[in-house]
Order: C-alpha cells, then structure tokens, then sequence
C-alpha cells in the first residue's frame, strides 16, 4: 500500500512539474526540503538545480553521497544550501553552494554589482540574465567561480570550484528554471513568479 501511495504521489508530482514546465530539485536535496523550507524566511521562495554536475572523476553515486548543509540567517536575511564532499578533514571539501539572498540586502547588491562589472554574461533563459565572474578575476583570487542573478524579488548565487566552470553554468541555467521552494505553511500562488 506504501508503495502505491508512493507512486501515485511521484506521479502527482510529476504531472505538477510537467505542466508547469518546472524541473524539480535534484534528488540529492530531497532529504532536506523541510529544513529548507523552514529557513525561508515568510514571502522569500528558493530555487535549486533539477541536477548536481561535476566533473571527471564524480560520479552519479559521488553526487547521491555528497553532505548537504543548509545554513539561514535572519540578520542579514539569506539562505545558503552548501554541498561537501567530507564533514571533516585536513583538506577544505566544500564542492558548491548555492544561496539566495533579499534584492535589498547591501551585500547582495555589491556583489551582483562586481559580477556585473567584471564578469560576463549569460542568459539564464525565461528572461533571467546572469553573470558569471571566475575565479581568477576576483579581487583576491579565489578557488571558486560564481554566478548570480535576481530573480524572484531575490538574488541568487552558485558558487563551484573555477574548474567546474561549464556545469556551474548549466546549474545556474537549472535553478533559474526550477520550480521555486517556498517556506513552510506558505500558500503556493497559482500565477507563477516573475523572472526578476
């Protein structure tokens, strides 16, 4: 009986998704929807990629293992989904993370700003544009590249190592797309978001 509940559930979800052309987050996330939602703060949605893409030698099983920390903070608001490859270790093994941050905050502006200014840009598609600014071009230099963009009263940053350079673009280019998260107890609006 679970397990027909199960799948008609996956196959409820699946209709919602495809007739609002919105991909869902990609199942590494799935256990941690809740906590997500709970650092939503009221009216703030979140978007994640519908897949996690890393290079060579990751695999789909290296993905599925990855440790995810969701970290909220209510001063300045924001919400960061960090994935590890490791929870401890002489060597830092942070892979990515991926934040969303109120279109008001200072900190959120200055750094669409600088991406702006120094990187390049990048269609998101639905009329989201983003900017990709390298590693290398950061002022200091910096391990990883990153993408932001405002969407949804919001700014959103995918932070990747500057090696992952193609799939930090493509995930970018999915959470722009995917179906918004929002906060626990919230009513899901039938119009859906605007782009910016």
């Amino acid at each position: 009986m679970n397990r027909s509940c199960l799948a008609f559930s996956g196959m409820i979800v699946w209709v919602s998704v495809a007739t609002s052309g919105m991909a869902s987050p990609a199942s590494v996330f799935v256990p941690h929807l809740d906590r997500i939602r709970q650092s939503l703060p009221s009216g703030w949605v979140m978007r994640l990629p519908s897949v996690v893409l890393l290079g060579e030698p990751a695999d789909d099983g290296f993905i599925e293992r990855l440790y995810v920390r969701v970290q909220g903070s209510s001063s300045p608001p924001m919400v960061n989904v960090s994935l590890f490859s490791c929870t401890s270790g002489p060597y830092p093994c942070l892979v990515g993370s991926f934040a969303v941050d109120s279109q008001g905050s200072f900190n959120a502006q200055r750094d669409l700003a600088e991406h702006q200014r120094l990187g390049t840009a990048y269609p998101l598609g639905s009329g989201v544009q983003g900017y990709l600014l390298e590693g290398f071009a950061k002022q200091p230099p910096s391990p990883f590249s990153t993408v932001i963009w405002a969407q949804d009263r919001a700014v959103y940053t995918a932070s990747f190592l500057a090696s992952e350079r193609d799939n930090l673009l493509k995930m970018a280019a999915s959470m722009a797309q995917s179906a918004p998260i929002y906060p626990m107890g919230a009513a899901i609006p039938e119009v859906p978001l605007l782009p910016f």
